[in-house]
């Protein structure tokens, strides 16, 4: 761990006096100036911080990269402390072998495309890697260097051009910060992006950040979506980050990007950044040494943090787009793409982006032989002769007869290598003619509080690959059009992975967060649920007619969940914003049940609701000795 440093306008955790038996509040009246308290309560407004400033003064005290910017009224990230060794060797045990047979999961776009790349170009939110040097002035960062001039990303310190390695470097950590976000509605790019500044964050790569240091990364808290580029952009520098390691750079980057939705670093007892163990680490501690990196809600030995980073993150800027079916019923009918004798052969592509949220698929089959193989972002190589893991799902693959019984499953364990998240060409026999469904989901491996991981953060994109015996009738007509893939095989740009929004205009998308507080006072847990509904362009959408319910609580404690959402300009008792509705349960009894709460429609004449599935979403109420 890095020795804290303090900074001139920055307050941090070491700065603060011993708490002495006194209130966390007791503690900043009596540590810093009572000027600077309101500051700190502007700076937890800003970031969206959801505790209290006693909460507040504890992640100080536990996190030296965390601070409050007095300046610029906001919480930030100076992530010291997770600077990697210089030049190690290579990833520990468990990194992958080369995946040798990607025919359906593109290779890497060629070097000399490093600038035009794109993950998803219909989204309206954008997370701009920008590889070419800056020059910053007029953001709170400029508190610290009145400009701040960043070089562009080099290797060999000629800074006006880059060299087929340090493109090949740039399409790799483009390719691997796609996973990442893939199960969110928003574009990883290298293109300088045209949407408003509401709908974008820069995420600056390039030189040792001097000016503040050299930490391994910049960033404010909480401050995606704000309607001006005060808080923007991000910093990573991969001169601390190897130097110029891709897996390092692509693990910074998603771990700073995280800081900018919301996110708070997961450690434990001993550390604020958890290294992970068995094949596994959070994004948001340290993912340089584990080769299966995945966002995380604290299910790890000692967690310290049970922020729930998916919500939190799909709460800013939505869940992707489904495209696939999520169910037997909906199922996406697959054609034959081709056949060798009597055998046909068909491939699907598609994003897990959801825990327990499937895609499913249907085709038509004889009785007799099949095979499933599956297959994920695939790896990069890199200069040490080392292969770095990219994908972040690992898979888990069910077959259904016509009648919904269950043909096979074919989940490797995968919590000893990472090689084997995908599967394998396997063996599966179709007892009879007709139609079979293939379900694809995440999932977990061992257990999650020693060596393993839960299914939570096995998420992304994969293909799938079916063999079968011919049916009679040859290609199948469904009764409904295929809905397009939402990961064909990359150009460049690499195509959407879902199609545009028929109107942009009148489409309505959702986004719910489910949280859960612990009163004192009441010595009880309240649930909270809280809705946002906008249209495809990003506005708020007032006066929607949203109904859902909850689930897993006690009887007599769910509060009513039907509901229209505020009107722009409106006013609330709960403070809501407009375009949304807050749900909070009445108190509820110290247990171990969880909140759940599902929307189930939305309505607002003159609109439709987007294709996408509607949120269902949970949060855990755990206690301790000491805190609930």
């Amino acid at each position: 761990m890095a020795k804290p440093v303090a900074r001139p306008g920055v307050l941090k955790g070491f700065q603060l006096k011993p708490a002495s038996g006194s209130s966390g509040e007791d503690v900043v009246a009596s540590a810093v100036d009572a000027q600077f308290t309101g500051a700190i309560q502007r700076s937890m407004k800003t970031s969206g911080f959801k505790g209290s400033q006693a909460q507040l003064i504890t992640r100080l005290r536990n996190d030296d990269d965390l601070g409050v910017h007095l300046d610029a009224e906001a919480l930030m990230f100076e992530c010291r402390s997770m600077l990697p060794p210089k030049n190690p060797a290579t990833t520990e045990a468990g990194t992958v072998t080369a995946q040798t047979d990607l025919s359906v999961t593109t290779p890497d776009p060629l070097a000399d495309q490093a600038f035009v790349l794109s993950s998803r170009p219909s989204s309206k939110n954008k997370l701009w890697l920008d590889f070419k040097g800056s020059s910053i002035e007029g953001t709170a960062w400029n508190a610290f260097a009145a400009t701040i001039v960043t070089p562009a990303y080099s290797r060999d310190d000629d800074f006006t051009t880059f060299n087929p390695q340090e493109r090949t470097d740039i399409v790799a950590v483009w390719r691997a910060v796609s996973e990442d976000y893939a199960p969110f509605d928003i574009d990883v790019t290298t293109i300088p992006p045209t949407v408003p500044v509401t709908n974008y964050v820069r995420v600056i790569i390039g030189g040792d950040g001097a000016w503040y240091g050299s930490p391994g990364g910049l960033s404010y808290v909480g401050v995606f979506g704000r309607d001006n580029l005060y808080y923007n952009p991000v910093f990573i520098f991969p001169k601390m980050l190897g130097p110029n390691n891709p897996k390092y750079m692509w693990e910074a980057i998603s771990h700073e990007v995280g800081h900018n939705m919301g996110l708070y670093h997961d450690g434990d007892a001993s550390t604020a950044y958890y290294e992970g163990h068995g094949i596994w680490a959070p994004i948001m501690g340290i993912g340089y040494y584990k080769p299966l990196t995945q966002f995380s809600k604290g299910e790890y030995p000692g967690a310290n943090q049970l922020q729930d980073d998916l919500a939190i993150i799909a709460a800013k800027i939505g869940y992707a787009p489904k495209v696939n079916g999520d169910s037997m019923a909906t199922a996406t009918g697959l054609k034959i793409d081709s056949t060798s004798g009597s055998t046909a052969s068909s491939i699907a592509y598609g994003v897990v982006a959801q825990a327990g949220v499937p895609e499913f698929f249907k085709f038509m089959a004889s009785a007799g032989p099949a095979t499933v193989k599956t297959q994920l972002t695939p790896s990069f190589t890199n200069t040490l002769g080392g292969v770095d893991n990219r994908a972040d799902l690992d898979m888990r693959v069910t077959v259904y007869d016509a009648a919904g019984a269950i043909v096979a499953t074919l989940d490797p364990a995968s919590f000893e290598n990472a090689a084997t998240l995908e599967i394998a060409e396997s063996p599966v026999t179709l007892p009879a003619d007709g139609v079979y469904y293939v379900g694809v989901t995440g999932a977990g491996s061992g257990d999650p509080k020693s060596t393993g991981y839960s299914d939570y953060g096995s998420l992304g994109r994969f293909a799938l690959s079916l063999t079968y015996p011919a049916p009679a009738g040859g290609n199948p007509v469904w009764s409904t059009p295929n809905p397009p893939s939402p990961s064909t095989p990359p150009t460049t740009p690499p195509p959407s992975p879902s199609p545009p929004p028929v109107n942009v205009q009148n489409t309505m998308n959702v986004a719910l967060r489910v949280s859960q507080t612990y009163s004192r006072t009441l010595a009880a847990y309240t649930c909270t649920a809280v809705v946002t509904v906008r249209l495809t362009d990003g506005s708020l959408v007032g006066g929607a007619q949203v109904v859902g319910r909850w689930a897993a609580l006690p009887a007599g404690t769910a509060a009513a969940a039907s509901f229209t959402t505020v009107a722009r300009g409106a006013t609330r008792a709960t403070g809501a914003p407009a375009g949304t509705f807050t749900s909070v349960s009445k108190p509820l009894p110290n247990t171990s049940t969880q909140c759940v709460f599902a929307v189930t429609a939305v309505r607002k004449t003159g609109l439709v609701l987007s294709s996408a599935r509607l949120p269902r979403l949970s949060a855990a109420r755990k206690r301790s000795a000491t805190t609930p």
